[in-house]
């Protein structure tokens, strides 16, 4: 498992708590750190930002990237019929227990 983190204390933290997973100091948006980590190789992206617009850009982008499913934390469930629309395969969000798929 990977997890991608823009700050770097926050990479640190994880590090020591989340041993089995591979932390990544990088931008879940930005493609060339998608690619470098082999995103069109993984089975399932889940992007949880605090952020619904960047979960959904960034859940877009690794689709677009070879990803072959993709999840996206939505807190809004107003915006949950655009997501298969958009071809993002499943949301989570506080209200949504189980994932919600398209």
């Amino acid at each position: 498992m990977k997890l991608v983190e823009q700050r770097q204390e926050r990479c640190e933290e994880l590090s020591e708590l989340l041993k089995d997973t591979l932390i990544l100091h990088g931008d879940g948006t930005d493609v060339r750190t998608l690619l470098e980590e082999g995103i069109a190789e993984m089975d399932a992206v889940v992007t949880v930002t605090d952020d619904e617009a960047t979960n959904i850009l960034a859940a877009l982008l690794a689709k677009e990237q070879g990803a072959k499913k993709v999840m996206a934390l939505i807190k809004r469930p107003q915006l949950l019929h655009l997501l298969p629309h958009l071809g993002i395969d499943a949301a989570i969000g506080p209200r949504t227990s189980p994932p919600v798929s398209f």
